[in-house]
């Protein structure tokens, strides 16, 4: 049942942030129902805007509000949004520059993906970093992963950032990650 669902999650969060010291949120979402259960909480005061680099999973069918909950969670944070369709590395990292270089002043088209995050680094408005469909990046590239772990720890508490994944494939998440 969700309770025990939600039980265990906050088992694995727990022991990741004691172990880890950075925080790793995973948020399955069933229905619409469950989202107004945990929207308030989330967007008005989330554990993931705490004292540590925090990378956090939402993730559920279509149409349950996940996109919602980010757009209300985001609203006048300094966010860089990107939604990622099936692709291949190429063509992945060339639409993560495209949108990048529209949010961010000043960005520069990257030749890999660490140069993506290098250019996150320099910029400190930024606090927020979505990846909506994040399945479709590492499908495409398990590196991404790479770079975006080196680049948390190298910020490590010199400067607080989120990043929020999202996901409609329920069993890749729960199967896969």
């Amino acid at each position: 049942n969700l309770t025990s669902v939600v039980a265990c999650l906050k088992g694995i969060i727990s022991a990741r942030e004691h172990a880890e010291g950075d925080g790793l949120s995973i948020i399955a979402l069933f229905d619409n129902e469950e989202i107004g259960k945990i929207g308030a909480n989330f967007y008005t005061t989330p554990k993931e805007f705490s004292d540590n680099n925090n990378i956090t999973v939402l993730y559920g069918r279509y149409r349950v509000g996940k996109t919602a909950l980010i757009r209300e969670f985001s609203k006048e944070k300094n966010v860089v949004y990107f939604e990622c369709a099936p692709t291949v590395y190429f063509e992945l990292l060339n639409s993560i520059n495209r949108a990048f270089s529209n949010q961010i002043e000043g960005y520069v088209y990257a030749s890999n993906f660490d140069g993506v995050f290098e250019q996150v680094k320099n910029s400190p408005e930024i606090k927020l970093l979505v990846f909506e469909e994040f399945q479709n990046i590492v499908k495409a590239d398990l590196g991404f992963l790479v770079s975006l772990l080196r680049f948390m720890q190298e910020l490590g508490s010199s400067r607080k950032i989120m990043v929020l994944f999202t996901s409609s494939s329920v069993s890749w998440v729960e199967n896969s990650m």
